[in-house]
């Protein structure tokens, strides 16, 4: 069976032409001057074989429930690592939290209330000033090493 073109476009869009896997992001595609090209892998979840890496009796289908989009070095190493490594919930999960994180991107939060926004806004000025204390001009880290870029700009 082929992969529809419905699937594709689904599993290519919600994934936002990046790589599912945590950490990784690569942009699957690439263009370079007049040149342009296709990185990415849909692979799937339960090989579509018996034989295939997370392969059952029946093998899994071609759709976008089973696929998972990849860069090619994570779709060689997932399905080339010893089996157990990388399980089906656990490749479900990789796909949904990467989807999460494209259809939330660029989202503005809405609050239902004046003092939820103060509240969001005030844990923000906090984390900014610890980051700010932890790490700026005048923070130990900058002031044990006069090199530093936090120590250069802040004197």
């Amino acid at each position: 069976m082929t992969i529809s073109t419905i699937d594709t476009k689904i599993l290519w869009g919600r994934a936002g032409g990046r790589c599912s896997k945590p950490g990784c992001a690569e942009d699957l595609t690439v263009l370079v001057g007049t040149g342009r090209y296709v990185v990415g892998e849909m692979a799937h979840v339960i090989g579509s074989k018996p034989t295939a890496a997370r392969g059952t009796p029946e093998g899994g289908e071609d759709t976008y429930d089973n696929l998972i989009l990849l860069c090619p070095t994570h779709h060689t190493h997932i399905d080339k690592s010893p089996e157990g490594t990388y399980w089906v919930e656990l490749l479900h999960e990789w796909k949904k939290a990467h989807e999460d994180i494209i259809s939330n991107a660029g989202k503005t939060a809405k609050y239902d209330s004046y003092r939820k926004l103060q509240i969001e806004i005030a844990r923000i000025l906090i984390t900014n000033k610890l980051t700010f204390d932890t790490y700026g001009p005048h923070s130990a880290t900058a002031q044990s090493d006069p090199n530093s870029n936090a120590y250069l700009y802040g004197n």
